[in-house]
């Protein structure tokens, strides 16, 4: 996700510990006694150790490193509560999950100098692949990027080349006037089926559906600010964009799931952690990375996945990303009916798009 929801908070703190306790029934399959299932902290700088669990064969020759969406959100726990993705990709791969600097449940924001930015993070991906370089004696690194993680990815493709051999960009932003022009399209539909009297909450205070109407047909997608970007998300917000592809809340499912994590998972650690970056990255905002120069200059080849139902990030985000990325483009697979998480949507498609994109390397 590109921009932490205040729902999120909203569900932290209504379910809290119970929601972190609540069961989920899937049974991850007993790993091999060759397989590595380890956990661990990496300093990455004075004061800034980040968690990073590592799992998959032990004589894998290719390492896939998931760059997580955010920032706030995290990996371990989070992207993976008993994920089919990871567990398919570790039956032939090594998996590696780490949470960025303030992300997640594990640690709570860092206490050393941080400039949260792209080049420190990607100073801090670089950093988690050679680890996993020297301790595995992995051949190949492979990155895929979610959401704020595939901005991610292009960042450190550009600023670190050889610190991959591939790229797959699933269902992140790109074109930022593609998806203000997406978004408003979409609110102008959702609120074209409301009572003109209707009210909806925004900010403070409540405005009606005639008044919100004029403000968002006003937007224009070549010069819109922060302000009107909030409007539009929480209109969307209203519609049901948080939601899976079976209609469940995504923050909901998150906050809902037992996390068998190595280590403590705490949510409030979470919470603490979207806040924080919340603030930390409001000063630039995410859409000052020049996605479209980096997709064009990039030298990795490329896989593209997305959701067809991104609501989030649309799926003309996938076009647009396609035509920059030139002749490193490898492929674009849309996935039918997967949501912004097709991890959480379509699992197995997701993993078998990425194990057959591994085998063409």
């Amino acid at each position: 996700m590109s921009h932490p929801r205040q729902a999120i908070r909203l569900f932290a703190l209504l379910l809290s510990v119970a929601a972190s306790t609540a069961c989920n029934s899937t049974t991850s399959p007993t790993p091999s006694p060759s397989a590595i299932d380890r956990f661990q902290w990496l300093e990455v700088a004075p004061e800034v150790s980040l968690p990073v669990h590592v799992q998959g064969p032990a004589d894998s020759e290719v390492a896939v490193v998931i760059l997580h969406g955010g920032p706030g959100l995290g990996a371990i726990g989070m992207f993976d509560p008993q994920n089919r993705v990871v567990e398919r990709l570790a039956e032939e791969v090594l998996v590696v999950l780490y949470d960025q600097r303030a992300a997640g449940g594990l640690a709570p924001p860092p206490a050393g100098s941080s400039r949260f930015d792209f080049d420190e993070y990607s100073d801090d991906a670089l950093a988690v692949i050679e680890r996993v370089r020297t301790e595995y004696g992995v051949e190949r690194v492979v990155v895929l990027g979610h959401s704020f993680g595939g901005q991610l990815g292009l960042a450190l493709a550009a600023r670190h080349p050889s610190a991959m051999d591939a790229l797959v960009m699933m269902d992140a932003a790109h074109d930022e006037r593609e998806n203000v022009r997406w978004m408003k399209q979409e609110a102008l539909a959702y609120l074209s089926g409301l009572p003109s009297d209707a009210t909806i909450a925004i900010g403070d205070g409540d405005v009606t559906v005639d008044e919100l109407t004029l403000g968002v047909e006003a937007i224009r997608a070549e010069d819109y600010d922060s302000e009107e970007h909030a409007i539009l998300e929480l209109v969307l917000e209203e519609a049901g964009s948080e939601k899976l592809a079976d209609g469940t809340d995504v923050y909901a499912f998150f906050l809902g799931q037992r996390y068998d994590t190595p280590a403590p998972f705490d949510i409030g650690v979470v919470l603490e952690n979207v806040e924080f970056s919340e603030e930390a990255w409001a000063p630039r905002g995410l859409e000052f990375l020049d996605q479209r120069s980096l997709a064009s200059s990039t030298t990795r080849p490329t896989l593209v996945l997305w959701g067809e139902q991104d609501l989030v990030f649309p799926v003309g985000n996938a076009q647009h990303l396609a035509s920059d990325l030139g002749d490193r483009l490898d492929e674009v697979v849309v996935i039918p009916g997967a949501t912004h998480f097709p991890q959480l949507d379509r699992p197995d498609e997701v993993a078998a798009a990425v194990l057959d994109f591994i085998t063409r390397l």
